[in-house]
């Protein structure tokens, strides 16, 4: 990786990101997947060490990180910048499954008080550096479900004022975005997290406003599939 002194004519200069994040990266080029994906880290893990040990890298890596990558942190800064470099479409998606996997294994089913803190730091790198990486759906829907945990705190409170298109969105998308059913003629609210695997559509959807085929969705109203629209007919 190219240091903010050894940048020159004809180099890329990677100094605006951390030399951990930019080292991911270069290895993802290599391996070709995602570090969380290998059935081994061992080769990956030292690779990793080798391109971090710069005379340059002690004061900016900072202390050691999740080696694994299940740092909610760690995966929304990796999707910010594989986003801004246009990697391959597969680390992206990656970093999507890494992100809610850490919520769903530490979160979800117990509540780690570690990972709170966590939590509304990646909220802030979503929203500030990475606002295409498909992040936002799944962030809005975690903090929804978790509101009672995050309302009363104070970190938590300076992000929604800091960040007032999260603050909206947590008002008005996730798990309070709505389907218009043909069958029962009534809006239908979404539960990713009662079926995960479908919701990556839900998710995107969010994210994107990409139009979907919800023809195997289940209206939770009747219980009838195939009558779901984004938008009530007129």
């Amino acid at each position: 990786m190219i240091w903010p002194q050894e940048a020159s004519e004809g180099r890329v200069d990677l100094s605006d990101d951390e030399p951990w994040i930019v080292a991911r990266l270069i290895l993802f080029m290599y391996f070709g997947q995602h570090p969380h994906n290998l059935p081994i880290k061992t080769e990956w893990q030292t690779s990793l060490d080798r391109l971090l040990d710069h005379p340059q890298a002690t004061a900016t890596v900072g202390p050691v990180l999740d080696m694994e990558d299940q740092s909610l942190s760690i995966a929304a800064k990796l999707a910010a910048a594989a986003d801004k470099y246009q990697m391959p479409q597969s680390l992206m998606e990656a970093c999507k499954a890494v992100y809610m996997e850490s919520i769903w294994d530490e979160w979800l089913e117990s509540l780690f008080p570690h990972l709170i803190p966590q939590f509304i730091a990646s909220i802030r790198i979503i929203y500030q550096t990475a606002p295409a990486a498909g992040l936002r759906g799944r962030a809005i829907t975690t903090a929804q479900f978790k509101m009672k945990d995050l309302q009363h705190r104070h970190d938590f409170k300076e992000l929604v004022l800091a960040t007032p298109e999260f603050a909206y969105d947590v008002a008005a998308k996730g798990l309070r975005q709505s389907l218009w059913c043909q069958e029962c003629w009534g809006y239908v609210d979404f539960d990713p997290y009662e079926h995960p695997a479908k919701y990556h559509k839900v998710w995107d959807w969010i994210d994107h406003g990409k139009p979907q085929d919800w023809s195997n969705f289940v209206c939770r109203l009747c219980g009838k599939t195939g009558g779901l629209t984004e938008e009530r007919p007129k």
